[in-house]
């Protein structure tokens, strides 16, 4: 007979720094990127809180449901695939800062009317 110990981390997110949490806790950030969202999948307006500077990959992809999404004023960079497959996409608000789209970031969003929203 083996005995397994099993160790449970609790994490206190009072005391984490406030960039690790955010007032709508549907947004895991660190070091100001978001590294997973966990609203529900039928929201259709996604508003990315401001502070935020990145978006790592793959963290809004298959979120069919989403028509429009609104980026913060400090955002600098979008990840590879962040929206893949996000067939319902029809608008984004991008902040004027922003200085890196990855090209595969808005693959598969079909329904995005402006593929290059910097011409």
């Amino acid at each position: 007979m083996y005995r397994v110990n099993m160790i449970y981390w609790r994490i206190d997110y009072d005391i984490l720094p406030p960039m690790w949490r955010t007032d709508d806790s549907k947004f895991i950030i660190i070091n100001h990127e978001v590294k997973e969202y966990r609203g529900l999948p039928e929201e259709e307006t996604l508003i990315i809180p401001e502070g935020v500077r990145s978006i790592a990959p793959y963290v809004f992809s298959d979120r069919k449901y989403i028509k429009m999404v609104v980026f913060p004023e400090s955002l600098l960079s979008i990840g590879e695939f962040a929206f893949v497959r996000c067939y319902g996409i029809k608008t984004l608000i991008l902040p004027k800062g922003l200085k890196t789209i990855h090209t595969s970031a808005f693959s598969r969003c079909d329904n995005l009317k402006d593929r290059n929203p910097f011409n």
